[in-house]
């Protein structure tokens, strides 16, 4: 008996080849996927962080105090008296709610200024040298506080650890083009949520210096120093690509909204306590000149 082989049919179980189209229409759902999953994520801790107690934020004062251990000020009761005087008074009339501020000098030459977690701020040498008056000074150090204050400090706390979770989680199971697209679109959510803690930031400091100085004048000036600054950056004002991946907003949209906000008609320039704001600015650059020469 003979028997005729015939050739099966391989193709019969494939599906046809997937297109241009195809491709791109699933990166979409999984960048629309990523983007709900992870702003879902950043809005239930946004709405989580202001329940966790104060009490329970200080015991975290002393671990994050180590990291930045390295650059701080050391030996100089004066500008630490002069900082927490500053920061003690912002504290007692406008944020009574949080038990503690503390206020830290780090002799770094970079222009910043930040809180941490434990409700402490810190604020670089390299700052302090651009400021002009004790006006401005005071704006920074109230920013800030407006962070503690609104616990964007736990909230990037939050964050940090979700990003570090997510990475660890997902990580390994995510193709390459995957992972970058996980990437962007945690950029992307977090833009908004830090654009708009800054604002409100902006808002607390602005309104700590029209009841304390009688003027908002302060905010304009740091917000030009600041838009100085990000110009010798590269940052400009109108550049999609920056405005798209920026965490902060430029600093002429938020000298705008001074101009624009509830204390306009407050930018005349007042000044006080000149000489102090000097002598703890030059007591600064000295004594952290002599620390990096140590160093």
């Amino acid at each position: 008996m003979k028997i005729n082989y015939t050739e099966p049919d391989h193709k019969v179980n494939q599906g046809a080849p997937e297109g241009l189209s195809g491709v791109l229409l699933n990166v979409a759902l999984i960048a629309l996927t990523v983007f709900l999953f992870i702003f879902v994520l950043r809005y239930t801790i946004s709405l989580a962080a202001p329940h966790i107690p104060f009490s329970v934020e200080l015991k975290l004062r002393g671990i994050f105090s180590t990291f930045v251990s390295g650059y701080t000020l050391k030996d100089s009761a004066e500008v630490e008296d002069y900082l927490e005087n500053l920061v003690g008074d912002v504290k007692r009339n406008f944020a009574s709610e949080v038990p503690d501020v503390s206020a830290t000098a780090l002799c770094i030459k970079e222009e910043n200024a930040f809180a941490l977690p434990g409700a402490q701020i810190v604020i670089t040498s390299g700052l302090i040298n651009e400021l002009d008056s004790e006006e401005e000074l005071l704006f920074v150090l109230s920013h800030e506080v407006g962070h503690i204050v609104h616990r964007d400090n736990m909230k990037g706390l939050g964050e940090m650890l979700l990003q570090v979770g997510l990475a660890v989680v997902l990580g390994p199971f995510l193709p390459q083009e995957t992972g970058s697209v996980f990437s962007n679109t945690n950029i992307w959510t977090s833009r908004s949520f830090t654009r708009a803690q800054e604002y409100k930031a902006d808002d607390f400091g602005v309104m700590v210096l029209a009841k304390e100085v009688g003027s908002v004048a302060a905010s304009l000036s740091v917000f030009d120093k600041f838009n100085k600054m990000e110009e010798k950056m590269g940052i400009r004002k109108g550049d999609l690509a920056q405005s798209l991946s920026a965490t902060h907003p430029h600093s002429l949209d938020r000298s705008k909204r001074v101009k624009l906000g509830e204390f306009k008609n407050l930018l005349t320039e007042i000044q006080r306590n000149s000489a102090s704001f000097s002598n703890f600015k030059q007591a600064v650059k000295e004594k952290c000149a002599l620390q990096l020469a140590k160093d």
